[in-house]
């Protein structure tokens, strides 16, 4: 008798990536797990990955925004057409990421296992984009454990979590929605594990050519989620926070967190600026968030 093999459909948002999609879906496509899908959506890209994709991955599933729609709109039209196929786990990818060929082998393993265990995230690496492993099989059973803490760049999420806790918040249009995503989900009951897989990470692929609106989103959205998630003293730190690393001159600039690099973008004077105006943003939206925050949209989709 056959073993079942759970499906699982990656959803990979894109926005003028074709060249990070060059190597990405190679790497996604080498996977040695066989019951999986790529959707790929294109969020109005200027240089359409239509062709590219159906020339050298036929196999992968194209869909297109109407209008643009932001990070998390786009995420979560692939994941309602993932569920609505049938999947059971859903694997949300960055457009700018390597994988090791066992990497969905492993996160299913884990899902199918722990089944407390909502999301499962990886370990990332940046720099030399050799640095992740393409070893066809880990040295015995992968490390994973219980954490708050999971990078955004790829993640696999079991289905029955968006229908529990509804989709990613559109709100945030980029930056943010995962980690309200993941908190939503813990708040559910659910546990979010980090697994020792690497995924090499280019880093900011889509936004990287927008600096300022990704540092701004960077400010605006961590002080929205504080106001959305925490009490008055979490968004009072979480203020003091975004101060410090952005603003403070000698604060560590050395980190290699990508977030920390991305709100330390600019001089500290411009990034008091934005913080201002993350703080005036967040006071014209508060009706609109408080109403997310004490009522919630369901887990329909």
């Amino acid at each position: 008798m056959q073993e079942h093999l759970p499906r699982v459909c990656v959803v990979v948002p894109n926005k003028n990536g074709i060249r990070h999609l060059a190597y990405s879906l190679p790497s996604l496509f080498a996977s040695d797990y066989s019951n999986f899908q790529v959707v790929l959506v294109d969020d109005r890209s200027s240089e359409g990955p239509g062709e590219l994709v159906k020339e050298k991955f036929p196999a992968a599933q194209v869909l297109y925004n109407t209008a643009k729609r932001g990070f998390a709109a786009t995420v979560n039209i692939g994941v309602c057409y993932a569920i609505q196929g049938g999947a059971e786990f859903v694997a949300v990818s960055n457009n700018d990421i390597k994988i090791p060929v066992w990497l969905i082998r492993s996160a299913v393993d884990i899902l199918s296992t722990e089944k407390s265990a909502g999301i499962v995230g990886f370990r990332e690496v940046t720099g030399d984009p050799e640095a992740y492993t393409t070893a066809a099989s880990p040295e015995g059973k992968v490390k994973w454990a219980e954490t708050k803490n999971i990078t955004g760049c790829l993640f696999m999420v079991r289905t029955s979590v968006f229908s529990k806790v509804g989709l990613f918040d559109e709100d945030y249009f980029m930056y943010g929605e995962d980690n309200d995503f993941f908190y939503r989900a813990r708040k559910a009951g659910f546990t979010t594990v980090a697994a020792d897989v690497p995924v090499w990470h280019y880093g900011e692929g889509t936004s990287g050519s927008r600096p300022l609106l990704s540092t701004w989103l960077g400010y605006r959205n961590a002080l929205r989620f504080a106001i959305k998630n925490f009490g008055p003293l979490g968004v009072l730190r979480m203020l003091g926070t975004l101060l410090y690393h952005g603003c403070f001159p000698r604060a560590d600039k050395k980190s290699s967190d990508l977030y920390l690099k991305r709100i330390r973008r600019f001089n500290p004077l411009f990034n008091l600026i934005l913080v201002a105006a993350s703080c005036a943003w967040n006071l014209f939206y508060l009706p609109k968030t408080l109403r997310q925050r004490f009522f919630p949209p369901g887990g329909a989709y």
